[in-house]
């Protein structure tokens, strides 16, 4: 049975002209996973602001160790079941050699919720690294964001 979890941020400031590691999720030596989907919120409140750029980037090592590292929760069922992956949560550098596998622009007054189509899920691979990363110009402004990586198992 496949098991869904989640990784949730909870009001993070958005980066002020910078990227910030809202999520990064690590796989294991015997382990991978597939992001199945994302949600993302902002609470700014002048719709005149430039859109902020979210992205899902593969990275070759940690994010740096700035923000926390919660415990990913399970969405429904078996409660005693528990994620085999890590997660890191508001860090302020990306992990090594970031490429970006897709990107969004999402009004700073909005927010967004994506699942992805079957078969284009991101799959992480052994020992892998994966980060959404909220990215703001000068024109953003820094409104709260709240993000949350679905990912199953």
């Amino acid at each position: 049975m496949v098991a869904v979890f989640t990784v949730n941020t909870g009001a993070v400031a958005s980066p002020s002209n910078a990227t910030k590691v809202a999520v990064q999720l690590a796989s294991t030596t015997t382990k991978t996973c597939k992001i199945i989907g994302f949600d993302i919120t902002f609470d700014g409140t002048d719709a005149t602001k430039t859109p902020i750029l979210i992205t899902f980037a593969r990275e070759t090592g940690v994010s740096s160790t700035a923000g926390s590292a919660p415990t990913p929760v399970r969405a429904g069922g078996d409660a005693s079941v528990t994620s085999a992956m890590t997660a890191r949560i508001s860090d302020t550098t990306d992990g090594a050699s970031p490429t970006v596998i897709a990107g969004w622009y999402i009004p700073p007054t909005s927010g967004f919720s994506y699942q992805f189509p079957l078969g284009r899920e991101i799959t992480m691979f052994i020992s892998d690294f994966v980060a959404m990363r909220v990215t703001t110009v000068t024109a953003s402004g820094t409104p709260n964001y709240n993000a949350t990586v679905w990912y199953e198992e």
